[in-house]
């Protein structure tokens, strides 16, 4: 009988520290938060959205911070032959981002810089259906674009530093 009382009053205790103990989130020891600039073109504006879904998700962003983040994008075609016969091609779509993030007090001082890129492929349709090619490349363009973020977000969660990389005056 007492192992039992024992048990119980042990899951009780168990119970109650484990509802009063606060989950630290990751994110929470980075007090940085980030603005994005804006990016002109289709592929620009999709890009800064899913990147600013990211930083929201993640607890980094803030309309208006000090520390903007500058982005360059490059997309690149190329087409493989897949086969002997070549009766099949595929497209390849590359998203090139250079990313930069500036301080804005510190008379433009960057303190973040890195390249990313990220692939997809997909077969090329005969010309009858030219809309599912069209329709594959902007699918590509949000995926090449969703995993960049993810990359990007989280090596902003690691970034501990804010020291000047190189000055923009």
């Amino acid at each position: 009988m007492s192992k039992i009382k024992f048990l119980i009053l042990l899951s009780s205790f168990l119970l109650f520290f484990s509802c009063t103990i606060k989950v630290e989130n990751p994110s929470s020891k980075n007090n940085k938060k980030y603005d994005v600039q804006y990016q002109s073109g289709n592929s620009g504006f999709i890009f800064k959205n899913i990147l600013t879904q990211q930083l929201i998700t993640n607890n980094l962003y803030e309309k208006g911070s000090l520390n903007i983040i500058n982005i360059e994008l490059r997309l690149e075609t190329t087409y493989l032959s897949t086969s002997i016969t070549k009766t099949s091609s595929r497209e390849n779509n590359s998203l090139y981002v250079k990313l930069k993030i500036y301080y804005k007090l510190s008379g433009g001082c960057m303190i973040f810089n890195d390249n990313y890129t990220s692939t997809q492929s997909f077969v090329i349709a005969s010309g009858g259906a030219n809309l599912s090619n069209l329709a594959a490349q902007d699918d590509i363009l949000i995926i090449n674009s969703k995993n960049i973020s993810e990359k990007i977000v989280s090596d902003l969660l690691l970034v501990e530093n804010s020291e000047c990389l190189e000055n923009n005056e």
